[in-house]
This record gives structure tokens, C-alpha cells and sequence, in this order.
């Protein structure tokens, strides 16, 4: 299970590139290893801010292809390591 992430939204504005970092690259370094030693499955802890402002509420009940549109760094880094999942399962 992959819960690890910087998480506060405000400090992610202020400071991208530690959100990008965490994140991202390091999620990457994480799938990569997981390539590297036959790890096939894991959970991963992505948010709902790679959805951004709801165009209609509620939102329950919503696919995962809903339209995504994040609105800052810390919801645009789990929305990049959702794309690198779904490139790297259909490579792997």
C-alpha cells in the first residue's frame, strides 16, 4: 500500500517543487522498484483534487474518468502519478 504523499494544499502553492519531488519522482522511484523486484500489485492512495472545483454537487457516484482539472501542485502531482500508473501498467 502506497499512502506516503506531502499533503497540504496551501504549503504545496507556496512550494511546488517539494510536492513535485515527493509526489511524483519519488512515486516513480517507488514503481520503478516495484518493476525492478516482480511487485505486480499495490494500492495507491491518489485524492480528490485531481478533480478540482466540482461542476455539480454531489459528486458522489462519479467514474474515474470523470474530467479532471486540478487547481493547484499538490492535486496536479497525484493526477501525474495516476497517468504514469496507467502508462506503466499497459507497459508492464
Amino acid at each position: 500500500m502506497h499512502f506516503t504523499a506531502s499533503i497540504v494544499v496551501s504549503e504545496s502553492v507556496k512550494d511546488p517543487l517539494k510536492y513535485y519531488l515527493n509526489n511524483t519522482v519519488n512515486t516513480t522511484n517507488f514503481i520503478k522498484c516495484s518493476i525492478e523486484h516482480s511487485i505486480t500489485q499495490f494500492i495507491f492512495s491518489s485524492t480528490a483534487a485531481v478533480y478540482g472545483e466540482p461542476k455539480y454537487i454531489p459528486i458522489d457516484g462519479v467514474d474515474e474518468e470523470f474530467f479532471t482539472n486540478p487547481i493547484n501542485p499538490y492535486g496536479m502531482s497525484k493526477l501525474m502519478t495516476e497517468r504514469i500508473l496507467q502508462n506503466t501498467t499497459k507497459a508492464h
